[in-house]
């Protein structure tokens, strides 16, 4: 659910994958569906992987192929 949320949320522009709207965790969890300690564990899991980095509490999407497959692969 997550992924499906951050892809719909992602806009590609010169700096790369990026989030439309600055977000917080509850926020996400909020959107998403989830609780706000399932959000953080899912993108630590996915920091440790490349998928995505975090700076100042935005989330960039680093993969943004790969967080379309996770998505494709949850329908």
């Amino acid at each position: 659910r997550l992924a499906r949320s951050l892809v719909r949320l992602m806009a590609t522009g010169p700096e790369g994958a990026r989030l439309r709207h600055d977000l917080n965790q509850t926020d996400l969890a909020h959107f998403a569906g989830m609780s706000r300690e399932q959000i953080n564990r899912q993108l630590s899991v996915w920091c440790d992987s490349g998928i995505i980095q975090r700076e100042q509490g935005r989330v960039v999407i680093m993969d943004p192929d790969t967080l379309m497959e996770i998505a494709e692969a949850g329908e």
